[in-house]
C-alpha cells in the first residue's frame, strides 16, 4: 500500500512539474501537447519528393540516421573503417593474419583478424583481433560477448576486441577476452616464441 502512496505522490509530483514548466493551466493540458511532434526536414515534406529522391525508408530514412538505411549504411562504412584501422596497425607490425573473407566457409564464426602465430599485446597472449567501430556500453559488449566473442575463445583461444570508440570503464570481460580501444595503435606487439 506504501508503494501505490508513493507512486501516486511521484505522479502528481511529475504532472506538477510539467505544468509549472509549461506554464499549462490543467483546464488546458488535455488539448496542450506536452511533446511537440518533428518537423520532417523540408526536402522530405514537400511535394515534389518522389521515390527517386526519397530514401528508401521513407520520411524515417531521412529523419533517423541510426534505424534506417542511411544508418545501416553508415554502420558497415564505420566498420570498414575499423577493420582497415586495425589491418593497417597489424600490416606495420608485421604481423601476419587472416581475414574474415579469408576464413568464411572454414568456421562457423569468423574474427575480422586471426593471427598466424599469436602474438602479445600490452601483456595479453591473443590468437585473434575483433574490431567494433562503436562504443562499448554494458548492452554492446555482452551482446557481442555471447554472440561472437565467447564463441571465437572456443575456437581459437583468447583474444581482443577493439571498441574504436571507447568503452565503459566497469566492464568486465570473460576469460579469454580482452578488451581495448583506438590506444590499440599505439601500442607495439610481440611474436610469442
Amino acid at each position: 500500500m506504501l508503494g501505490l502512496a508513493v507512486l501516486a505522490v511521484a505522479t502528481f509530483l511529475l504532472v506538477f512539474l510539467v505544468f509549472q514548466e509549461h506554464r499549462t493551466p490543467p483546464s488546458q493540458a488535455a488539448s496542450t501537447p506536452v511533446v511537440t511532434p518533428p518537423t520532417p526536414p523540408a526536402s522530405a515534406s514537400s511535394a515534389s519528393a518522389s521515390p527517386s529522391t526519397t530514401p528508401r525508408g521513407g520520411l524515417a530514412g531521412v529523419a533517423d540516421i541510426i534505424n534506417s538505411p542511411e544508418g545501416d549504411m553508415r554502420q558497415k562504412l564505420r566498420g570498414k573503417w575499423g577493420e582497415k584501422n586495425l589491418q593497417d596497425w597489424l600490416d606495420g607490425q608485421g604481423i601476419t593474419y587472416r581475414t574474415e573473407n579469408d576464413l568464411r566457409g572454414n568456421y562457423t564464426k569468423t574474427p575480422d583478424a586471426l593471427l598466424d602465430k599469436p602474438i602479445v599485446v600490452n601483456g595479453w597472449k591473443i590468437n585473434w583481433i575483433e574490431s567494433k567501430a562503436s562504443f562499448g556500453d554494458f548492452v554492446e559488449v555482452n551482446k557481442n560477448t555471447r554472440k561472437q566473442l565467447q564463441p571465437y575463445v572456443e575456437l581459437f583461444g583468447q583474444g581482443l576486441v577493439v571498441y574504436w570508440f571507447g568503452f565503459v570503464d566497469e566492464i568486465t570481460m570473460e576469460d579469454g577476452i580482452y578488451i581495448t580501444d583506438s590506444s590499440l595503435t599505439r601500442l607495439n606487439c610481440r611474436s610469442v616464441e
